[in-house]
């Protein structure tokens, strides 16, 4: 059954005009082509929205010209999962663990554990641990308020010192200790000994 018109045919309320229906007030609400539909409004869903395609995918075409183009997929009340990942506001994490990791403008907060298997950088050179030996390098003051246990050797390339000025060696090997020197072996001493009091 054909129902030609040069115009368009309602039933019900739904007006239909050549390949689109729509209503009266906007007729090209849908639009039917080979293989397509494409909806000219909001789309409603009310249940699960699945894809069948191998590879489907989600494409926003908006034109670049447009000024604030860009796709938000957001939930009104809750959170958005993205296969085991969730989004909740700006948290990032997991269906067990929602806030592992807090984005804000210019930082980043993770409460967690951060596990990397390659380099580690600060700044590129201020801060670096390799990831193939352990090797640490500071570009500025390391500042340690707690005991620090050293299994190897220290090498200093500058001046080292112990509460400013208590303990000091100089990089040509002067050594100034300001309070009382105890040693409990052998001293050899291969030049003189000069005692001020």
């Amino acid at each position: 059954l054909a129902i030609p018109s040069s115009g368009y045919v309602e039933v019900e309320s739904v007006r239909f005009t050549g390949s689109k229906m729509g209503i009266s007030s906007d007729d090209d609400i849908i639009t039917l082509s080979s293989g397509a539909v494409a909806v000219a409004g909001f789309l409603t869903v009310s249940n699960d929205l699945k894809l069948s395609e191998d590879a489907a995918k989600i494409t926003h075409t908006a034109p670049s010209s447009t000024s604030n183009a860009g796709l938000a997929i957001s939930s009104a009340n809750a959170y958005v999962d993205v296969e085991s990942v969730r989004f909740t506001d700006a948290q990032i994490g997991t269906t067990g663990d929602a806030d592992l990791i807090t984005l804000a403008d210019g930082s980043v907060t993770i409460a967690g554990v951060l596990d990397t298997t390659a380099d580690f950088s600060v700044a590129t050179t201020a801060f670096t641990v390799a990831s193939s030996s352990g090797n640490t390098a500071v570009g500025g003051t390391f500042t340690v308020t707690g005991a620090t246990m050293l299994s190897s050797t220290v090498d200093v390339t500058s001046t080292f010192r112990v509460a400013t000025n208590k303990f000091t060696v100089d990089t040509s090997g002067n050594t100034l200790a300001a309070g009382t020197l105890s040693v409990s072996g052998a001293t050899t001493m291969d030049s003189t000994l000069n005692v001020g009091s």
